[in-house]
């Protein structure tokens, strides 16, 4: 198999695989990874094909042998602590997930450049970058994730303006209602002032059931007064009850 060839080839054994996972197609599909570079794929693949094979399966020898290369090549990573870690600590990489019980066991990877995010909650992620050359053999001390910075509760008097701007215009419509209620029985008792003159002026004019026209004119006057009075003093009396609502309920 032609190096060109071999991105192709190994799709093939992968589908190959999938449908029939046999003992010779999955040797052949570790050795074009390995071709390709996943050095960690082909030598899980080989894992598993060596537990897979019979004790008396001729092809048993080539695995062995080919994961003997393999070993020595593959390089790998243990992951320790530095310090008390906290609780719920993740370690991700790619598709690779580990926990704080999975530290202290070295980890097969592929050469190359391996970042490693380390998140525990109410933590702010902590990044690692890692290169491992071909057979390398690398600790990683994990140190625990910074704590997350949180915001400050809003100042107590910042909770209550909504409330005391409320109690401040309930406060300020009562006032105004009482002031306008007051305004109104003072022009009440002038109407009635006026219609008591008018009533005056009337009998003044009027001799038994006979009135002048300036009798007249006066008893239509008090009588139009008299009712203007009576709706202001009405108006005035439920302005008055509004306003002493309003101050009430604030306290």
């Amino acid at each position: 198999m032609k190096r060109g060839d071999t991105p192709a080839a190994c799709a093939k054994f992968r589908e190959s695989d999938r449908l029939d996972p046999a003992p010779g197609t999955k040797l052949n599909l570790a050795l074009c990874e390995a071709e390709l570079g996943d050095l960690a794929g082909a030598w899980q693949l080989l894992t598993s094909l060596e537990k897979q094979l019979e004790p008396d399966d001729p092809r048993r020898d080539l695995v062995r042998e080919y994961l003997s290369q393999f070993d020595q090549r593959l390089p790998r990573l243990r992951l320790d602590a530095e310090g008390e870690l906290p609780a719920g600590l993740l370690v991700k990489s790619g598709e690779l997930s580990i926990t704080a019980s999975g530290f202290g066991v070295p980890i097969p990877l592929n050469p190359g450049s391996h970042v490693f995010e380390v998140s525990a909650p109410g933590r702010v992620p902590r990044r690692y970058q890692v290169t491992l050359a071909e057979g390398d053999q690398r600790v990683l001390r994990i140190q625990a994730p910074p704590a997350r910075d949180l915001a400050p509760p809003a100042p107590a008097r910042e909770s209550r303006q909504p409330s005391d701007s409320a109690h401040v215009s309930q406060r300020s419509w009562g006032i105004v209602a009482l002031g306008v209620a007051g305004s109104a029985l003072l022009s009440s008792l002038a109407l009635g002032l006026q219609a008591v003159n008018a009533k005056q002026a009337m009998e003044a004019d009027c001799q038994g059931n006979s009135c002048g026209d300036a009798g007249m004119q006066a008893s239509e006057r008090g009588a139009a007064l008299a009712r203007a009075s009576n709706i202001t003093f009405i108006g005035g009396l439920a302005l008055a009850g509004v306003g002493a609502t309003l101050l009430i309920a604030e306290f």
